[in-house]
């Protein structure tokens, strides 16, 4: 404790399947743990359609649009690593749209970025994620 300042108040956190840690969410049962991506700003834009958190810049802003275009496969990049699966990966990727376009991002914007990454990585799930209602409108309810 030596190397925490003096005035830091540590508390210790309950949990019982689930805990947050960062950008991350961990869920445990007794087989398996689950990650995925913590969307801070989730409960107050399904109650009011507004943001807690301002995580994005304006798109409106003066940076140019290769730094916007970087913050956005940076911030799907984040997002793949944070999910264990396909489902809490595209819940994620919906949620950050949502967030994004909030913020005035386009969805041509969105979808370079989705492509960029897919001719980078050869993968896939870029491809998919490009059809995605988010796109389109609306949130996607998926039956497992």
């Amino acid at each position: 404790m030596n190397c925490y300042h003096r005035t830091m108040e540590m508390m210790v956190e309950q949990y019982r399947e689930s805990v947050d840690f960062l950008e991350y969410q961990l869920s445990f049962t007794e087989q398996s743990i689950e990650t995925k991506h913590l969307c801070k700003n989730e409960e107050q834009f399904l109650n009011s359609g507004t943001l807690k958190y301002m995580k994005y810049p304006e798109a409106s802003s003066y940076s140019p649009r290769l730094q916007k275009l970087g913050l956005v496969i940076g911030t799907f990049c984040r997002i793949y690593r944070h999910c264990s699966n396909i489902k809490t990966l595209t819940l994620a990727m919906e949620q950050t749209c949502e967030e994004m376009q909030l913020h005035g991002y386009k969805k041509k914007l969105l979808h370079e970025a989705l492509e960029r990454m897919y001719q980078k990585t050869g993968k896939d799930i870029w491809c998919i994620m490009k059809r995605l209602p988010t796109f389109s409108i609306g949130r996607v309810t998926f039956q497992f």
